[in-house]
């Protein structure tokens, strides 16, 4: 989905505000909630004299010792630390994905009525499945050069 988004914005030059905080969270909180499940095989653990590096991961993570990491506890206030302040509401990101894809319907039914000289809904709805849109207007609109300029769209 995020790479998605990423080909949108950099091929099309249309930006979905309202739908990347929701997914980056969800990514963010999927990648810490794997803190869990995908435990480090190898530690270093440092020496009696940690170095400032160590010591300020032990300290940010709110850990006593080293030797925490390699328990259950010491990996689930890990991912305590990694998740705090961040929350996904549960609908959150079901409206803003059901807003976008209303808007783009609407979009769609917006350039099919272009294709099909009319504003008319009932006659979109027709062309739709009867109009061989390659055949017809698509060759027309090439003959006649006809083609969308690309512009920096942001949402």
């Amino acid at each position: 989905m995020c790479h998605k988004f990423r080909c949108e914005a950099f091929h099309r030059g249309h930006l979905r505000r309202e739908i990347l905080l929701p997914v980056c969270k969800l990514l963010y909180l999927t990648v810490a909630g794997l803190t869990l499940k995908l435990r480090v095989r190898a530690y270093r653990l440092p020496g009696p004299n940690p170095d400032v590096a160590d010591t300020d991961f032990l300290r940010r993570f709110e850990i006593a010792g080293a030797l925490s990491l390699v328990i259950d506890e010491g990996i689930k206030q890990l991912h305590r630390v990694l998740i705090e302040g961040i929350a996904l509401a549960p609908g959150e990101l079901c409206e803003v994905l059901s807003a976008d894809l209303v808007e783009r319907l609407e979009h769609t039914i917006d350039l099919l009525g272009y294709l099909g000289e009319t504003e008319d809904e009932t006659k979109i709805d027709h062309n739709l499945p009867h109009t061989p849109f390659w055949q017809e207007q698509g060759a027309e609109l090439m003959r006649r050069g006809e083609r969308r300029r690309r512009t920096i769209h942001v949402v």
